[in-house]
C-alpha cells in the first residue's frame, strides 16, 4: 500500500513522464500514463484534442468535453458519447454508426458526409451543425434541435424524427427522406 507522500511522488513522476514524451500523440500519452484510450476517458476535458483517422470505435467517452476537436475521418462506431460537449468539433467524414449520441451537444459542429447509422442522437442539440450530405438512415432523433442545421443533401431514411426542431434549417438541395 502507498503512503500519501509516494502516490504524490509517483503522481508527479507520471505527470513528467507525459509532459516530456517526444509525442503529441493521445494514444502514445495515454499508453505512458498506463491508461486505456477507449475506456479510461469519460468525463475527460479534451478540447480542441486532435484524433483524426485513429479507432475510437467503442470508445467510452460520457460526459467528455471534446469541444473544438477535430474527428476528420474518426472511427466512433458503437460508441457511448452521452451527454458529451462536440460543440464546434470537426466530424467530416467521421463514422458514427450505432454511436450512443443521447443529449450530445454538436452545436456548430461539422459532420458533413459523416456515417450515423442507427445513431441514437434522442435530444441531441445541433444547431447550426452542419450535416450535409450525412449518412443518418435509421437514427433515433426524437426531440433533436436541428434549428439552422445545414441538411443539403442529408439521408434521413427510415429516421425517428418525432419532435424534431426544424426551424431554419436549410433543406436546399432536398434532404433525402425528410
Amino acid at each position: 500500500m502507498m503512503t500519501k507522500d509516494k502516490s504524490l511522488q509517483f503522481l508527479r513522476e507520471l505527470i513528467e513522464r507525459v509532459e516530456t514524451a517526444d509525442t503529441d500523440d493521445f494514444f502514445d500519452l495515454a499508453q505512458i500514463a498506463g491508461l486505456n484510450p477507449l475506456q479510461d476517458f469519460s468525463e475527460a476535458n479534451l478540447g480542441a484534442i486532435d484524433l483524426r483517422s485513429k479507432n475510437m470505435s467503442g470508445a467510452d467517452l460520457v460526459g467528455a468535453n471534446l469541444a473544438g476537436a477535430h474527428l476528420i475521418n474518426t472511427n466512433f462506431t458503437s460508441a457511448n458519447l452521452i451527454s458529451a460537449n462536440l460543440a464546434s468539433t470537426v466530424l467530416i467524414n467521421a463514422m458514427l454508426t450505432e454511436a450512443s449520441l443521447i443529449g450530445v451537444d454538436l452545436t456548430s459542429a461539422n459532420l458533413m458526409k459523416a456515417t450515423l447509422v442507427s445513431a441514437n442522437l434522442t435530444g441531441a442539440n445541433l444547431v447550426n451543425a452542419n450535416l450535409s450530405y450525412a449518412d443518418v438512415r435509421r437514427s433515433t432523433l426524437t426531440g433533436a434541435r436541428l434549428t439552422g442545421a445545414n441538411l443539403i443533401e442529408a439521408n434521413f431514411g427510415h429516421a425517428d424524427l418525432r419532435r424534431v426542431n426544424l426551424v431554419n434549417s436549410d433543406l436546399s438541395g432536398g434532404a433525402t427522406s425528410i
